[in-house]
């Protein structure tokens, strides 16, 4: 979800985002996890500490379409919480929460080409019926990687989603669910204003462990040398009589040999990914 940085104190923000949350995911956060947290019981070493099961909640919320093609999809976000603070919605949202779910969340989900849905919610009882504008959505029971948040809580999330997506996920062996991801907003109290310094925000991402590969999902041995080989072979041919493009030729070919290479394997990994969407909407039916 990162975009363009805005002015102000982002360097320094950003700094104490990051290790915040290297501290949380290596373990070594001083403040004990909240009581809804679910511990892992003798958790792998595989597992970083800042992953924990948490049980379903439904969330009531009045959705809204980002739109991401511009690559201005925070400031889109900022605009629907001025617009449902202005309408009153957030206020409304606030009376229907059930007892003891003191915070919004704002869901992502249903993701597709170039947009998503947004909603700004509160946790209710399963059996409540929205009124008009508003939906439900279910964050099921699950394992999620928990990561907080400090400062002003637009900016600290959007930081903490740059760390997230360019530094945590690159060094873990879990990947990203389809299911909706959570923004935690506890509601607004003297010290504690969402714009303020000293606010506690958090993002919770749907996980699962990334599976090991088989043996028929590893390259060969020899990985993309004969496609590169081959493609400085033929770029040579091409330019046999020509002593001073010779090597220009060489290297041309193997570039497009390597790039070939990764074509292929793109194409392979899409088609995999394909048949087990195929296999799971099969055992669905």
């Amino acid at each position: 979800m990162p975009e363009d940085n805005k002015n102000g104190r982002i360097g320094e923000i950003q700094g104490e985002a990051e290790e915040q949350a290297i501290a949380v995911a290596d373990g070594t956060e001083k403040n004990p996890p909240p009581a809804e947290r679910g511990a892992i019981d003798e958790k792998p070493r595989s597992i970083p500490k800042n992953i924990f099961d948490y049980e379903e909640i439904v969330l009531l919320g009045a959705p809204r379409l980002i739109n991401t093609a511009a690559g201005e999809n925070f400031a889109q976000v900022n605009a629907i919480w001025e617009e449902l603070a202005a309408d009153g919605t957030l206020d409304a949202l606030k009376a229907m929460a059930k007892s003891g779910a003191d915070r919004f969340i704002a869901v992502s989900t249903d993701f597709r080409d170039r947009a998503y849905t947004y909603m700004i919610s509160v946790e209710v009882d399963g059996d409540v019926e929205p009124p008009d504008g508003f939906e439900l959505i279910t964050a099921p029971a699950g394992r999620y990687a928990v990561f907080e948040c400090n400062g002003p809580a637009h900016q600290a999330i959007r930081d903490k989603w740059d760390f997230i997506y360019n530094k945590w996920f690159p060094k873990v062996l879990f990947s990203h669910t389809k299911n909706p991801e959570l923004e935690i907003y506890p509601f607004e109290r003297p010290g504690m204003e969402m714009d303020g310094q000293n606010y506690e925000s958090e993002i919770r991402i749907s996980v699962a462990p990334i599976p090991p590969r088989q043996p028929g999902d590893r390259p060969g041995l020899l990985g993309p040398l004969p496609y590169v080989a081959l493609g400085g072979l033929v770029g040579t041919l091409l330019f046999a009589g020509d002593q001073q493009k010779l090597l220009i030729g060489a290297i041309v070919g193997a570039v497009l040999g390597f790039g070939i290479y990764s074509y292929v394997n793109r194409m392979r990994d899409r088609a995999k990914k394909r048949r087990e969407e195929n296999k799971d909407g099969e055992g669905e039916k």
